[in-house]
């Protein structure tokens, strides 16, 4: 019977830089569901200061699209194209990331 032997291997690759940009635009859109559930809990003031309270875009978006004035709905839109603009915009640069940081 042959002895049992262990052979520890390290990894030979380091981690892609772009792992976090692909958990952030991963988790972007993936938490939709529970900010719309946590939408009616949002934040509906102004913030004076980065330590106060303050709601996120998709929970902006929602309050803008049921106000019954146009404006609100213009605003909905631009943000909608903002936010979808920023979220391919780290796909894009995550995808980029990927493509100069592969062995080949």
């Amino acid at each position: 019977m042959a002895p049992i032997t262990s052979r520890a291997t390290t990894p030979t690759r380091t981690t892609s830089p772009s792992i976090c940009t692909v958990v952030t635009a991963r988790a972007a859109g993936e938490t939709a569901a529970l900010i719309m559930i946590g939408a009616f809990a949002f934040i509906a003031f102004d913030n004076r200061s980065v330590n106060e309270d303050f709601t996120t875009v998709p929970v902006q978006i929602y309050n803008w699209t049921i106000r019954p004035q146009e404006a609100f709905r213009q605003n909905a839109a631009a943000a909608i194209i903002v936010l979808m603009v920023a979220i391919l915009s780290l796909n894009l640069f995550a995808a980029i990331l990927r493509e100069r940081y592969r062995p080949h």
